[in-house]
């Protein structure tokens, strides 16, 4: 009612986009089975508003965008790009970068754009993290505090299970000032040119990780995920997203700490594999747990790269134990079964659009990997038995293709022109050489379509 007033006109706040109530239907539609064949057509009406609305920027603009940026299912990974630095940009004009804590506005605009301003530092630290592409918004150019509870929309006499949604938002925003901290140290231009050596980049890393520590420490219990809890329950919009994202950036740092331990600490390599694979057992626990209403509930933009890392990080411990023959790669191999089979299964019974992007995801490092392991072989084959693929890889058109932008063979994919790709790649490269160079596929050198970091 609040929003339909808004974009008629009727709130003292005065007319909102209509892009914006675009965007409102337009998430729904996944839900809403009779409203697919509008997909399209609906979004393309929000694209074109959020043209206008940069024209002359305001706060309901931005909200626009990150309902955009944030929409599901998201395969054109350029374009989303543009859309965050975009946003970026219009919050630098309108002041978001500065706390607004003792301006002379009213308490609920003061609200709305620390919301605004952390959403925005969210989407483009994690875009940084995942994609090893700089940063549009400089750590030294920006002074918000973290919101508060009351921050939230309707503030303390919000309904309870907002409070619960809005605190798993207060985590990320905590979240990502660790993940700023490892864009810096390990995957800005400045590390490139001069990076540290690497028991420095050890020491980092275990820093980061006592970071993780304390901010899971002080979370809520309810937050709290393990093998065995809450297993079954439905959680409030946006906790099991947050919950996720941690094991996404923890499979990171250990990417990053894998590397290091291969390249330059040997010792140290069967030690860093064996929590590594622990920590992808746990993206794999918790990826069973999920239950239907869990997957209809919001999911951050970089979910679907979470999952395929944790995979591609797998294949690359699998492919050393192959030549080491260690344990690690044993259950390395086992867990990269187990993971895809969950994939496959919440793509057929529940046609999770994220679970699509991430078979999707593991395609490539999978085909560069079955020279090496005959598991890799059969998974790739289950992959494309699936989604009805070609076994030597050829991309179907994808039935998710977002408005204006149809499913394409890789050679021409925003996505794969993102990720630097073209045909044939995967067949001709030497596999520990495609698993290891990649970003996407789990190592932190050599990012195509970015920089190398």
């Amino acid at each position: 009612m609040r929003l339909e007033a808004a974009c008629t006109g009727s709130s003292s706040v005065g007319p909102l986009p209509h892009g914006l109530l675009a965007c409102a239907v337009g998430h729904s539609i996944p839900n809403s089975p009779d409203l697919q064949p509008h997909l399209q057509k609906i979004w393309t009406h929000v694209i074109n508003g959020l043209e206008d609305e940069f024209r002359t920027p305001r706060l309901a603009t931005l909200q626009v965008a990150i309902l955009a940026i944030a929409s599901r299912p998201c395969e054109n990974i350029g374009q989303r790009d543009v859309l965050v630095s975009k946003s970026v940009a219009v919050a630098y004009l309108l002041g978001l970068h500065m706390d607004p804590a003792r301006w002379e506005l009213p308490i609920w605009e003061r609200s709305l754009r620390k919301r605004l301003w952390w959403t925005l530092f969210i989407f483009d630290k994690w875009r940084a993290l995942v994609y090893g592409r700089p940063s549009f918004i400089h750590s030294t150019e920006w002074h918000v505090s973290i919101p508060k509870v009351e921050d939230c929309d309707w503030g303390r006499y919000a309904a309870p299970e907002l409070i619960v949604s809005f605190k798993a938002f207060i985590y990320m925003c905590r979240m990502t000032q660790i993940v700023d901290s490892v864009v810096q140290s390990f995957m800005s231009v400045k590390s490139l040119l001069d990076p540290p050596a690497p028991f420095v980049k050890v020491a980092l890393l275990e820093d980061v990780n006592m970071k993780l520590a304390t901010v899971e420490e002080e979370m809520p219990e309810s937050f709290k995920w393990n093998g065995t809890a809450a297993e079954g329950s439905t959680m409030p919009t946006g906790v099991r997203s947050a919950q996720l994202s941690m094991l996404g950036l923890r499979i990171i740092v250990y990417r990053l700490h894998l590397n290091v331990a291969y390249r330059n600490i040997p010792l140290q390599y069967n030690s860093v594999a064996h929590i590594a694979n622990d920590i992808c057992k746990d993206m794999a626990d918790f990826l069973d747990i999920l239950t239907g209403p869990d997957l209809q509930l919001f999911w951050f933009p970089y979910t679907a790269d979470h999952i395929s890392n944790c995979g591609s990080l797998l294949l690359r411990i699998a492919i050393r134990g192959k030549a080491t023959h260690t344990t690690e790669g044993i259950t390395a191999e086992q867990l990269v079964r187990r993971l895809v089979d969950r994939l496959i299964e919440l793509y057929e019974t529940h046609q999770w659009d994220i679970a699509e992007a991430a078979l999707r995801r593991l395609d490539p490092p999978l085909l560069a990997a079955r020279k090496t392991l005959d598991s890799a072989d059969i998974i790739h084959r289950k992959i494309a038995s699936t989604m009805s693929w070609n076994s030597s890889g050829a991309f179907p058109q994808s039935p998710h293709a977002e408005a204006g932008h149809p499913g394409e063979e890789p050679g021409n994919t925003d996505l794969s022109f993102s990720m630097g790709l073209n045909n044939g790649l995967g067949s001709s490269w030497a596999p520990e050489s495609v698993i290891w160079e990649f970003p996407g596929w789990g190592s932190d050198e050599g990012i195509p379509g970015g920089h190398p970091v």
